[in-house]
């Protein structure tokens, strides 16, 4: 995922990516062409749908965030009526969990998840450049009118003072140092909404003694941890069960996977965009997998990537990410806008002096529907930035140079789509018969 307007400072880590366990599935093959069109399901909630729930995009709650798309998660203490609801959470396909600022949620006690030893469990979730970190607590989690009841919830501590002190090996997570992202300003968000392919956010790898959980230098590199006091907290292992889990797939129905449907943005923008973020495919009238979506498998290793084709370039570690709020990609054409004293991370935009037309061809792994040639375009980041009086937020055409070897398939690509998420160990038909194993992205 990525998160800030101006620094791409939260992309889905090829270090977490480890943890993810293989799954296969099979269909027929064939081709499609893509572009953005008119989405297949509906941008707008029923209000007799219980497994809809609406999203926007916005500035923000920091203000000048550019293609977040959030909603509202309601969250209460297990097995209660003591709930709290929490606006402005970024729905993030590139991430698994439930992860919600502490101060949103303080007006309600929440229990403690506990380590095997005992001790309160807490857990840091490192990214590309930045991290967050706090305890790991148990909740009811309820979104439209779908509930995931006793599930482990991230608390992102950003009081002033965090009540367990940060380790080395989290804020230096593989060796790189990681700014903090605890806080609302960092993040423009109240919390984190993860959707991703996997059923729980570390899976197999987390389950492993402490000390297998450890890169080439033996730092500890693992998810969790256990805090014996506010000042000693180390690597532990943790059991699936008690993992931060997919919360759609703790739901009793509509459980297999999401679909985000976005409508269409006009070239120079839009202030704010609606949609809808469906829980289920096939499972309800509302949320049907058409027969003409592309189909395509995530790689079997990490259960994350697909391949992109641009510029007869393969790039085989691509994914479909919500959370980032462009398309990502190496391309060393076009022209980066340039830092100035009022907006230092400038080169991380693409600015060309035109717009351009460009297309690309997804492939999934073996079993996919075929590949998918998707047309999209590239403008002016400045130019966008600055259209409407610097109110637009929703941008379909906003983009930047990414890392080798990836093509990053921000929010822009969900405008005018339905996407589609199938969780792993999932058999899902769509409309016309033919069945795919999850975990694949279709649209």
């Amino acid at each position: 995922m990525t998160l800030n307007k101006s620094l791409a400072f939260l992309v889905v880590p090829a270090s977490l990516l480890i943890f993810a366990s293989a799954c296969g599935g099979g269909s027929s093959s064939s081709s499609s062409s893509s572009s953005s069109t008119s989405s297949t399901l509906s941008s707008s909630c029923s209000s007799s749908n219980a497994n809809c729930a609406s999203l926007t995009t916005n500035n923000g709650l920091a203000n000048g965030y550019f293609n977040g798309a959030f909603t509202t998660v309601t969250v209460c203490m297990s097995g209660t009526s003591s709930c709290v609801s929490v606006s402005g959470v970024l729905v993030d396909t590139g991430s698994v969990g439930l992860r919600l600022l502490k101060s949103a949620v303080s007006s309600i006690a929440l229990a403690q998840s506990k380590a095997t030893s005992g001790d309160p469990l807490v857990e840091c979730y490192p990214f590309v450049a930045s991290y967050i970190w706090g305890p790991v607590e148990t909740a009811d989690i309820q979104i439209a009118g779908e509930t995931a009841s006793g599930a482990s919830v991230m608390l992102i501590d950003d009081s002033t003072t965090p009540t367990f002190s940060v380790p080395t090996s989290c804020s230096s997570y593989g060796g790189a140092s990681l700014a903090s992202a605890n806080s609302i300003s960092d993040l423009g968000a109240n919390g984190i909404l993860g959707i991703g392919s996997a059923k729980q956010d570390c899976g197999s790898y987390c389950e492993q003694a402490a000390s297998s959980q450890t890169d080439s230098s033996g730092e500890f590199v693992g998810l969790y941890y256990d805090c014996a006091s506010s000042s000693s907290c180390t690597g532990t292992a943790e059991s699936l069960a008690s993992q931060v889990p997919h919360p759609v797939s703790r739901f009793s129905k509509d459980n297999n996977g999401t679909a985000i449907s976005l409508p269409s943005v006009a070239s120079s923008g839009a202030q704010s965009v609606t949609g809808a973020l469906y829980f289920g495919i096939g499972t309800e009238s509302n949320n049907a997998m058409p027969s003409s979506a592309a189909v395509l498998l995530l790689d079997s290793t990490y259960e994350a990537y697909i391949t992109t084709t641009l510029n007869n370039a393969t790039n085989s570690y691509s994914y479909v990410d919500s959370g980032s709020n462009a398309l990502f990609f190496v391309d060393s054409s076009i022209s980066t806008c340039s830092n100035t004293a009022s907006d230092p991370y400038g080169s991380d935009w693409f600015c060309p002096s035109n717009t351009l037309s460009l297309s690309a061809t997804n492939t999934g792994a073996s079993g996919s529907s075929g590949s998918s040639t998707v047309s999209f375009s590239v403008a002016n980041a400045n130019t966008l930035f600055s259209n409407d009086s610097g109110l637009d937020s929703a941008f379909s055409n906003l983009g930047g140079p990414g890392s080798t070897g990836t093509f990053d398939w921000g929010l822009p690509f969900f405008y005018g789509r339905s996407v589609y998420n199938a969780i792993e160990g999932n058999s899902i038909a769509n409309a016309g018969g033919n069945t795919f194993s999850g975990p694949f992205v279709a649209y």
